[in-house]
């Protein structure tokens, strides 16, 4: 795995045996295949080469290496951040895995999360337009408002935000989740702004927020005060497209993890 920026967490749980939990966002797919149009084709390409230049500009404001492994294809990054996932006891995959919701995205998509050997969280990102997102599929969990994953003593719960928006009706399924006491990692898309990443995120502007800007709903803030208290162990998230590791509060930390299209990933290891 030499071609992956792996960052390793270890976040002691009592209770919880050992293990790992393999976290990447933002591949941002822009595949076509032989069943793809001449038109998704020619999208797809002109896609592709738009994430060349737009992960170099990330890479290089925040200090991030360029070389051929963090410039590979985006569906050469998506396999191997899978077989590092399949490594592990559990994947989470924050948003953006496609640029775009295409037939060629989808089936690289599926067949991606078809590959995985171990359970997993997809939550739906800005980029993925969870309304046009298919039924019936593995992929079909991203449109989702909450998915849970219970690995027996531990719980992953993935929270659609890709609108910035928390709903009154996810705030109180989130609420039911959290209320046995399990231990309970967070997964979402769009970071929560706190006291402690407020210089790094606040920034970058709304869209790259969840909290703190006009028009924000009340939910969001009490969505952001019952995450930061147990059960809930951890929050992850991704489309920052740099690594943003802070305290929401009462010790729970925010894993924001860089950009899975230069091979940027975390490996936690959690439990005691």
């Amino acid at each position: 795995m030499d071609t992956l920026t792996i960052t390793r967490y270890s976040i002691p749980v009592k209770g919880v045996k050992k293990k790992t939990i393999c976290h990447f966002s933002d591949v941002h797919l822009t595949a076509y295949d032989d069943l793809s149009t001449p038109e998704e084709r020619e999208k797809a390409m002109g896609d592709t080469q738009g994430w060349m230049d737009t992960r170099r500009f990330f890479a290089e404001k925040y200090g991030y290496p360029t070389g051929e492994a963090q410039m590979a294809d985006s569906r050469l990054q998506f396999s191997r951040l899978l077989a590092l996932a399949n490594t592990a006891d559990a994947a989470v995959m924050t948003g953006d895995v496609m640029d775009n919701v295409t037939p060629g995205n989808i089936r690289a998509t599926e067949a991606g999360l078809a590959s995985l050997q171990v359970p997993f969280i997809a939550v739906c990102g800005n980029h993925e337009s969870w309304e046009m997102l298919p039924d019936g599929m593995l992929l079909s969990q991203m449109k989702q408002p909450v998915f849970a994953v219970d690995l027996g003593d531990l719980r992953l719960v993935g929270v659609n935000n890709a609108d910035r928006i928390i709903t009154p009706e996810q705030l109180a399924q989130v609420e039911a989740l959290l209320a046995d006491g399990k231990p309970t990692i967070i997964a979402l898309h769009v970071p929560m702004l706190t006291a402690d990443n407020y210089a790094a995120v606040y920034g970058c502007g709304e869209y790259f927020r969840m909290n703190d800007f006009d028009g924000c709903p009340p939910e969001n803030d009490r969505f952001r005060t019952l995450v930061s208290a147990a059960p809930v162990v951890a929050v992850l998230s991704g489309h920052l497209h740099f690594q943003c590791v802070t305290e929401i509060a009462n010790g729970v930390v925010q894993y924001g993890v860089s950009q899975g299209i230069t091979g940027n990933v975390h490996l936690y290891e959690i439990g005691e």
